[in-house]
């Protein structure tokens, strides 16, 4: 039985309606405004707000600053400007160490400006002393503001990863099926993805049959919280393979499965909502313990939990039990000679890790990533860019 996804929350009009609560005359943290929002994990994307969200005269992200009180880049281009604007609301802004040029802060602070936008910046500031961004400093004490009312949308997020988590299961699985499918997610833009399906004909990697579907993606890029970004426009993808019948008995999915700080990512997370089995296949562990040094080409090596995150998975039974009878979760594989770092493999659901391994062994031709991986990743960045193209 599927599970129905959750409305996600717009967290960018979520962060703008924290940001105007700060009054005049005070200052948040991008840590303070993410905590607000239910995960101080959210902080780096707070920061990216910052400098990049459509900005007027009347905006007021000039009060979010760096942890410690440090001012950091501007939209607008300057750190003098941000400071000056801070001064005209009575905050002090004072000076540690030596004031330098802000060629380097100007740049950082307005790339997400047009080139023309840049150049006029730069003339501006060109042959202008500025505050450094590390040299100017708020007293937070003082002025920092912390009083949010707010609902803490991430909080009701990870209590949906959770409910998810407890409906994974995890099974072994004999038979090698003929056809498996690849589900892959570019963008374009930041607000823009691409889910790219490919079905492979198992015994010779060859692909047999492809989709596409772009849509705009609102959720942004937070760590832990991928699949609030991606499911959404997985499942449309899906329905349009499931409508051209073409939907494979496996699934391989860009992204983690139970190898997750609340084993619920994007692989385990869309193989429960849609009733599939599913295996996660990424680039980078994102959670797990395992050693990678001298691993051999075509080497794998178990990826386990430590014990105090093994103690965490009660809500998990099946994982829990895989984890406690053989201390296994994922896999390690060195793919290719060409490629000194692993992929790592896991369970998504209705998998066991003997199954995923040897399904994506059989799916190996030579490259990094088992082919019906690869040529999603590959559809969806051809597409992805004359998307971009069409843009321009």
């Amino acid at each position: 039985m599927s599970v129905r996804f959750p409305v996600v929350p717009d967290l960018t009009s979520c962060l703008r309606q924290l940001l105007a609560q700060v009054p005049a005359g005070r200052v948040s943290t991008c840590g303070d405004l993410a905590r607000a929002l239910g995960n101080r994990i959210a902080a780096k994307w707070v920061g990216h707000f910052a400098l990049h969200h459509e900005h007027d005269e009347a905006c007021t992200c000039h009060r979010i600053l760096r942890a410690g009180g440090s001012l950091g880049g501007y939209i607008e281009g300057s750190t003098e400007a941000k400071a000056g604007r801070l001064e005209t609301e009575g905050i002090e802004v004072r000076q540690e160490g030596v004031d330098r040029p802000s060629s380097v802060n100007t740049l950082g602070a307005t790339a997400g400006l047009s080139s023309s936008a840049r150049n006029t910046v730069g003339q501006a500031n060109r042959g202008t002393r500025h505050f450094s961004s590390v040299g100017s400093v708020v007293d937070l004490e003082r002025f920092g503001f912390r009083d949010f009312a707010s609902d803490r949308p991430l909080i009701r997020l990870r209590e949906i990863q959770e409910d998810i988590q407890s409906k994974i299961v995890l099974r072994p699985r004999r038979r090698i099926p003929k056809f498996v499918g690849g589900v892959d997610v570019s963008y374009p833009t930041p607000e823009t993805g691409v889910a790219a399906y490919a079905l492979v004909e198992t015994a010779t990697g060859r692909l047999v049959w492809s989709t596409t579907v772009r849509r705009r993606v609102a959720f942004p890029y937070i760590s832990t919280y991928l699949s609030f970004r991606e499911v959404p426009i997985l499942l449309e993808l899906l329905d349009a393979v499931r409508a051209a019948g073409r939907l494979a008995e496996v699934l391989l999915v860009d992204g983690s499965g139970v190898l997750h700080q609340r084993h619920a990512g994007v692989a385990s997370h869309l193989g429960v909502v849609a009733s599939l089995p599913t295996v996660g296949v990424t680039k980078k562990l994102l959670f797990g313990q395992v050693d990678i040094e001298g691993m051999s080409p075509g080497e794998s090596r178990p990826v386990t939990l430590a014990r105090s995150a093994s103690e965490g998975t009660q809500s998990v039974p099946s994982l829990a039990l895989w984890a406690s009878v053989t201390g296994v979760v994922g896999v390690a594989l060195r793919t290719t000679a060409g490629s000194q770092r692993p992929i790592f493999i896991s369970p998504g659901h209705r998998v066991d890790v003997d199954f995923c391994e040897r399904l994506v062994r059989r799916l190996l031709t030579g490259r990094r990533l088992p082919e019906p991986l690869y040529w999603a990743d590959r559809i969806s960045r051809t597409e992805g860019k004359a998307t971009a193209d069409e843009r321009r």
